[in-house]
């Protein structure tokens, strides 16, 4: 899983998870939107079927923004 910052307004679950098969098979996309708000917080999650494949996005999307938005994108860290 990869953790992903900077997605801008109105990029939806299945813009990321389009935006993400680039670095491999997507099984798993979700864009954080704010409950009060209904407005997405900017950050999300993307999960590939392998950790080479979350390891190659990781190296990879930051080269690849979305909507014209540079992208972070690191390891998910679960707690």
């Amino acid at each position: 899983r990869v953790f992903v910052q900077g997605i801008p307004d109105g990029a939806s679950w299945q813009d990321l998870k389009d935006h993400f098969k680039q670095a491999g098979n997507v099984v798993f996309a979700s864009v954080s939107v704010d409950v009060m708000t209904g407005k997405s917080k900017g950050h999300g999650i993307v999960q590939y079927e392998t950790s080479d494949m979350a390891q190659n996005a990781i190296h990879t999307m930051r080269d690849y923004p979305l909507n014209g938005s540079p992208l972070y994108v690191r390891e998910d860290v679960q707690e």
